[in-house]
């Protein structure tokens, strides 16, 4: 039973938890036959309960935490590559007095100003990206509106005064990040010795090296955290959307059995017995089954142990889907049985309690021999009951989305006739899409109980659009951060190669003065770039596939190792493309310009 209450100001969730925790104790206290069934009741966030909306969020942050490190350390590079570069004009500014602290304040300001002025772009971006996502998302008069976005009432999709805080602050650790590294380090050179090697042209070696560290870091931080945001982004697109086949011929309405006088299994189970009969003379309909949650509604999950087995790990036992279905949901969901039988009249809710397992869930715990006979035991926290396996069924899913490389859990049957619960899904199956859906759940319902309520009557395709409309939304919002991602490295990663190019114009020109032919002058670019790139690369698409792999085992995804190698050496593909291609076309222009251009002293 979910009750609602809207906090008093100042009033915390832990206090309002304490306060029903009070309550609950008094009513155990003073009507303990009435409620001692009820082992607690708990107080916490509205939002908790909706178990998918906060999915995403464990996606997105780490990924949005990683865009801004690739921004820190982009921009970072870039003022380092410019600082590098401003060597001689710094040097001459020591030389006329001007203190290292004065210095740093120089390169720390340029920086401060881009910073501000991209918070400012940013936030004009934001304002109008997000009156558009609301535009197209939230609102009922576009015509596609996003179902489960009406149901977040509290979500605020614009700028307020904390978020614009929030975003400030970031800017801020990105300025001090990227501007303050070369600040520091050029603060801490000796200036004086920097112009004396300078003006001979002697200073371009340390800065070459340097900017040769910077592109292989760039290319290993890059590849590395783009090929995770890919994979997570991939896992959404690539998921499986359609759990059930032939989903648009099958329909479900909800049945509520809580209000109704209806308290007994036995009443229950006789009153479900009638509604088939009546669904059944419905023209169209196939076939007729319940259960407690339909492939793709996620349904209840519930704790279990094995009988020979221990699988109690601190304190916890492992979870996995728990359904009450009727007999017919097998065949009806062409779920085959592959060992043992199905559920029968005899299955009462005074027989022996029996449970059917799939194939999943057998291959797990007993993988070289029959589960049937085989005892598990559900919540057993506070259920001492065993429930004695009679069949295997085919493996099956029942979350809607399936992350690319995620396993699914395993599924255990009980049947209705032992485990009927206060709400209850009838399912049809059809032969022709029918041109009222409600109507045929409703002319049923009425011929049998008009007190019992039939609720909520889609088809099984609609109900797998509602539930993926969210991850449609989050796979859209982490492949935007990616493309951003992906730009900004390309765009950083080809301006650090091609600075690194276009400081060794004195080299080239005394190479074409030696007699080196412009074919030699431009193979030596290629090679030393093919060389930045292979080890750059090399690291990074290890790195990568490293941190991919070790994310999603963490996560519970078993995604499979040559599928992160393929994504993984494509981004690597993509930037060591960039790499070349910006060694080849500077390089292309400096060795076609005449030795003596090329060694003239700018």
């Amino acid at each position: 039973l979910l009750i609602f209450g809207k906090l008093k100001p100042g009033v915390t969730v832990a206090q309002a938890n304490d306060e029903a925790g009070l309550l609950h104790a008094t009513l155990q206290a003073n009507w303990l036959e009435s409620y001692r069934h009820i082992s607690r009741v708990n107080a916490v966030p509205y939002v908790h309960i909706l178990g998918k909306i906060g999915v995403g969020s464990d996606f997105l942050l780490p990924i949005f935490g990683s865009l801004v490190l690739l921004v820190a350390f982009n921009i970072g590079n870039l003022f380092m590559a410019r600082g590098e570069e401003r060597v001689q004009e710094l040097s001459i500014r020591g030389a006329l007095g001007a203190s290292a602290t004065r210095i740093a304040m120089t390169l720390l300001l340029e920086s401060l100003v881009v910073c501000c002025s991209g918070l400012v772009l940013g936030w004009l971006v934001s304002y109008f990206g997000l009156a558009w996502i609301n535009n197209h998302y939230l609102s009922a008069a576009t015509g596609s509106l996003n179902f489960r976005m009406t149901e977040l009432f509290w979500w605020n999709m614009g700028l307020d005064g904390h978020k614009l805080f929030i975003s400030a602050a970031v800017v801020v650790a990105v300025w001090l990040i990227s501007g303050g590294l070369p600040a520091w380090r050029l603060a801490r050179s000796n200036l004086s010795e920097l112009l004396a090697s300078s003006g001979k042209g002697m200073g371009d070696y340390g800065v070459v090296r340097w900017s040769k560290a910077l592109v292989n870091m760039q290319l290993i931080l890059g590849c590395a955290l783009i090929t995770l945001g890919a994979v997570l982004t991939l896992s959404y697109y690539l998921a499986t959307p359609t759990v059930t086949a032939n989903a648009e011929n099958i329909y479900r309405g909800t049945v509520e059995f809580g209000a109704s006088t209806l308290k007994s299994q036995a009443q229950r189970q006789q009153y479900l017995d009638n509604l088939a009969l009546a669904l059944a003379a419905e023209q169209g309909v196939q076939q007729v089954a319940f259960a407690s949650a339909t492939p793709g509604d996620d349904g209840p999950r519930n704790g279990y142990t094995l009988e020979a087995q221990d699988l109690k790990i601190r304190d916890s036992y492992p979870s996995t889907y728990t359904l009450a279905v009727s007999a017919a949901y097998f065949s009806l969901f062409e779920f085959p049985l592959v060992e043992g039988r199905n559920f029968n009249a005899g299955d009462t809710a005074q027989a022996t309690p029996v449970v059917i397992i799939d194939q999943r869930f057998a291959e797990k715990f007993w993988p070289n021999t029959s589960a049937l006979g085989k005892r598990i035991q559900l919540n057993p926290q506070v259920d001492a009951t065993w429930y004695t396996i009679i069949g295997v069924s085919a493996a099956a899913i029942q979350e809607t989305e399936l992350a690319l490389g995620r396993a699914a859990r395993p599924v255990i049957y009980r049947p209705i006739s032992q485990a009927i619960t206060d709400r209850m899904r009838a399912i049809v199956k059809v032969s022709a899409t029918p041109t009222n859906p409600v109507t045929l759940f409703q002319a049923a319902a009425t011929q049998v109980d008009r007190d019992i309520p039939i609720v909520d009557m889609i088809s099984l395709r609609e109900q797998e659009l509602r539930e993926s409309s969210n991850e449609q939304f989050e796979s859209n919002v982490m492949a935007s951060l990616i493309l951003i991602s992906l730009f900004m490295t390309g765009t950083a990663t080809y301006g650090l190669a091609a600075r690194l190019t276009g400081r060794r114009r004195i080299e080239t020109g005394i190479r074409m003065a030696l007699g080196a032919s412009r074919r030699a002058a431009l193979w030596v670019f290629v090679k030393d770039g093919l060389k930045t790139v292979v080890s750059g690369l090399c690291l990074g698409s290890l790195f990568a596939i490293g941190l991919t792999y070790a994310v999603f085992q963490g996560s519970g995804g078993l995604y499979g190792l040559k599928s992160l190698v393929v994504i993984a050496f494509c981004i690597a593909g993509f930037l060591g493309a960039l790499v070349m291609l910006a060694n080849f076309l500077p390089a292309r222009k400096l060795v076609n310009l005449e030795p003596a251009e090329a060694l003239r002293y700018e």
